[in-house]
């Protein structure tokens, strides 16, 4: 167990990110794909699932923060997904998935192959995706003055 203060996240942490990976998908809106590192296996989720997804993320900070706690004081409060209202902004969930994978991972040897981390991951992608100028922005840069053009 690390030594660095973890916290259980708020249910609306796991709601929020769970909103946007279907908000935006993966390929399209309301279908989000992912996959742990250390398998071949992608998994597609929906609206339907949204629930099980949740679970999970909120289940592997939970076992990282509360679970391992003997004799068990805390309890598994359960889980089941509320959508969040409106459009997912991305800085906001940039900065929610590093928080969570904060207060998450503690060994990066369980975590890196983790469910949880191949979502965290895949919603990085598509949320860095979302970001003014992303698309405009070059792929790769040849151009010396790429900082300095308007």
């Amino acid at each position: 167990m690390s030594s660095v203060s973890k916290n259980f996240v708020s249910k609306d942490t796991i709601d929020a990110l769970v909103t946007a990976a279907l908000h935006w998908g993966y390929t399209k809106p309301g279908e989000f794909w992912f996959r742990p590192v250390a398998t071949t296996d992608v998994r597609r989720i929906g609206w339907n699932q949204a629930t099980q997804v949740g679970e999970m993320l909120w289940r592997q900070n939970w076992e990282t923060t509360e679970g391992w706690v003997e004799p068990l004081e805390v309890k598994w409060p359960g889980y089941e997904f509320d959508r969040y209202p409106g459009e997912p902004d991305p800085v906001v969930i940039l900065k929610t998935i590093s928080f969570y994978e904060y207060q998450t991972e503690t060994d990066p040897d369980i975590w890196d192959v983790s469910e949880a981390a191949g979502f965290t991951r895949y919603l990085r992608l598509v949320a860095e995706k979302q970001l003014p100028g992303w698309e405009d922005a070059p792929w790769g840069i040849d151009d010396r003055a790429a900082f300095t053009a308007s």
